[in-house]
């Protein structure tokens, strides 16, 4: 656990380009002049807008001051404009996407050139395919240190034959994974149940929001209540149902705001229109003010089949919003039952909206429960425990390897 050699040493060829392009130079002049501080290479498969990518640019303020760090994902999106103000360098992936298929053998190819060139001490990989692929390209480019941080796990969000590859690639890429993150138990023993994480790997760091900058609800201050519901437009999320939901309260008695974009556009626009809500909801796309678009709300709602620990939902809670969602993944972890919101069976228009038409109806009750899940949040799932937590792990495994430990948080 505690080799004495770097196992980055004598990588051939890719090192030789790196020095090549400069660099190998432009770390060979920084460590000549400073001690070289540990190296992290943060991996996604996707840098559009999710849960998985704010995970990702929460870290990033805790982490520049300590390590020299890389962000690499595939397209464009926030975690890119992240990984600039940050001013922590991007790169772009070609061949490490989202669907199963051939190009993922390129996907790995790539992985390993890009870690031979960077050479970190620690890859953390995001997002299943990411973490698929990136703890074997780690493992094939010598980087002593491969975390892998699960947002839900695919084989539990993915149906049929794509579900299966999804647990077997994960039990394959088990004996690589020096430590699997779970951003809630549930996940945690879901995947031990599976065989896709080793119990003494494996830790718990819930996901986290800036509780303390989040803008503050105002409920009672619009003539009709104002639901909101935030994230792609996509499996597992089910917009869908929480339109029927809507489409069963009575008419007139709320406003609804569904926040993103995704494939499944269309059909939302066909539901919306055939059950006449066209009025009522309103599908905003993708906002870059969702922090007030919810403090201007009066209830959060989500209606996935399949969650880890929704980033959205801790959202709505640092607003001071109510929150009703489905009973899936760690949202029972997040939202207490009755104390700051109300959970419903996924995939259940009627009992969605019966959750909806209390809060709909009783303004008192949605202050009540949104006061408790500000406060809950305040708790348990702000910034500086969730960055904290991360940086001592870091430090732990740099520690047991005998690598350049990291400036400890303040």
């Amino acid at each position: 656990d505690a080799p004495r050699r770097d196992p980055r040493e004598g990588v051939g060829e890719l090192d030789s380009a790196a020095n090549a392009d400069g660099v190998g130079d432009l770390q060979g002049s920084a460590s000549a002049s400073r001690p070289r501080r540990p190296r992290i290479l943060l991996l996604i498969t996707l840098a559009e807008v999710g849960g998985a990518q704010t995970y990702v640019a929460s870290l990033l303020p805790a982490l520049v001051e300590r390590f020299d760090v890389v962000v690499a994902a595939h397209g464009t999106g926030p975690l890119r404009d992240a990984a600039a103000a940050a001013g922590v360098r991007f790169e772009p992936l070609a061949h490490v996407r989202r669907p199963v298929g051939a190009h993922d053998v390129a996907g790995v190819v790539e992985l390993v050139r890009l870690l031979r060139r960077h050479r970190p001490d620690i890859l953390h990989a995001s997002s299943s395919k990411a973490g698929v692929l990136g703890r074997l390209a780690g493992a094939l480019a010598g980087v002593p240190i491969r975390i892998f941080t699960v947002h839900g796990w695919a084989f539990a969000a993915y149906s049929g034959a794509t579900g299966r590859v999804y647990r077997v690639a994960d039990r394959l890429v088990r004996p690589l994974t020096t430590v699997t993150v779970c951003v809630s138990e549930r996940e945690r023993k879901l995947g031990l149940a599976a065989r896709t994480c080793d119990p003494a790997r494996t830790v718990v760091i819930p996901n986290a929001v800036d509780v303390a900058g989040a803008p503050r609800v105002r409920a009672g201050s619009r003539e009709r209540p104002l639901i909101v519901a935030v994230g792609r437009l996509k499996a597992p999320k089910d917009f869908v149902t929480l339109v029927r939901a809507l489409g069963r309260l009575e008419p007139g008695s709320f406003d609804a705001v569904i926040v993103g974009e995704g494939p499944d556009r269309e059909r939302l626009e066909d539901e919306i229109g055939r059950l006449g809500l066209a009025e009522r909801v309103t599908l905003a796309g993708e906002r870059s003010d969702v922090p007030e678009l919810l403090a201007a709300a009066d209830v959060f709602a989500l209606a996935s089949s399949s969650e880890g620990m929704p980033v959205s939902v801790l959202e709505a809670m640092a607003a001071g919003l109510p929150v009703v969602a489905s009973r899936v993944g760690g949202l029972a972890e997040q939202v207490v039952e009755g104390e700051t919101g109300v959970l419903v069976e996924p995939g259940d228009p009627e009992d969605l909206a019966r959750a909806l038409d209390r809060l709909v109806a009783d303004i008192e009750l949605r202050r009540r429960l949104g006061a408790a899940g500000r406060a809950r949040a305040e708790q348990a799932f702000d910034l500086e425990p969730f960055r904290r937590a991360h940086v001592e792990l870091y430090s732990r495994e740099l520690a047991r390897r005998r690598l350049p430990a990291p400036a400890p948080i303040p």
